[in-house]
């Protein structure tokens, strides 16, 4: 009896063993089964050519301003003095600076361990921010208006930070006519004001140029040409009409043409006096040698070949 139990509990502890193990091989085949499925679904996936997207969040820009100024620096799109265009400025309480891009295509820089793919520089160069304002003042000339109707611009609705710029606030009446109506000050262009304050911008930047030794000498010994060269500069900030007004009122003369044009001729000669003055040696005939000399000599009275294919009389 005891025989027959102890072959029982062993057959159940074989049975017990061999399900075990064929439930421990059935999930060692069906795990490699998944995973290879999801190696064919990777390879069998559509793949996108070339570099991964750039993050537009991690683009950079190299950008070149005085030391403690980008602190709470904010950008604005205003249109251009001299041709009306959009034009990125940075302006705030303390300052109004346009931002110059310098650069040439298909250019980079290497920062780091990285890559800056956009190789231009932005500079913050100062602007006056009258010279901004002055189409908007010409532009309602005819009458008398607050600041923020004279600076009023449907498209480019950023040129009315300028009225919490100090420096504007301060030179306004340079080039506008102010009056006190019901409380309100309202401000009209004055064109003889407006050129008087261009002619003091066109002193001081005359004067600059110079102290600062930063031209050549041919053009600072020169009066007239460095009159030009400051009125060229001033006039990157003043629309056309301005320019005209500006140029006659600052009596700038244009560059002697006449005397650029004009040329020295006793210095030169003409080619064809040259040539005339120049001996003309003739050329000396070469001396021919005895195998030709017996040539001629053989072929006097035969006739050419051309006459063998000529027609005949």
């Amino acid at each position: 009896m005891n025989k027959v139990i102890r072959e029982c509990v062993c057959w159940v502890v074989s049975y017990l063993l061999y399900t075990m193990v064929r439930q421990t091989r059935a999930s060692a085949k069906t795990e490699p089964e998944v995973d290879e499925e999801m190696d064919v679904a990777d390879i069998d996936a559509p793949k996108k050519a070339g570099p991964p997207a750039s993050d537009p969040s991690y683009e950079r820009k190299f950008l070149i301003a005085r030391e403690n100024t980008l602190s709470d620096s904010r950008f604005y799109q205003i249109r251009h003095p001299k041709n009306r265009a959009p034009c990125l400025y940075r302006i705030n309480e303390k300052c109004c600076d346009e931002v110059v891009s310098v650069g040439e295509p298909l250019r980079s820089w290497f920062y780091g361990e990285s890559v800056v793919s956009d190789g231009a520089i932005r500079l913050l160069s100062p602007v006056h921010p009258l010279f901004l304002a002055l189409p908007y003042f010409i532009d309602s000339k005819c009458k008398f208006l607050e600041l923020e109707e004279i600076l009023s611009d449907s498209e480019y609705p950023s040129i009315t930070i300028l009225l919490q710029n100090d420096q504007f606030l301060r030179n306004v009446e340079k080039v506008t006519e102010m009056k006190d109506v019901c409380d309100t000050k309202v401000y009209r262009f004055n064109e003889n004001k407006a050129l008087e304050w261009i002619s003091e911008r066109f002193q001081r930047l005359r004067a600059s140029l110079v102290d600062e030794d930063c031209l050549h000498k041919s053009i600072v010994d020169n009066g007239e040409v460095l009159d030009r060269y400051s009125f060229g500069i001033l006039c990157d900030y003043l629309n056309p009409e301005m320019t005209a007004l500006a140029k006659t009122h600052l009596s700038i003369r244009g560059p002697p043409t006449d005397e650029n044009e004009r040329v020295d001729m006793s210095m030169k000669r003409k080619a064809e006096d040259l040539y005339e003055d120049t001996e003309q040696k003739p050329a000396k005939k070469p001396k021919e040698s005895t195998v030709m000399k017996k040539l001629q000599q053989a072929s006097k009275g035969t006739k050419s070949i051309s006459s063998f294919f000529s027609k005949k009389a």
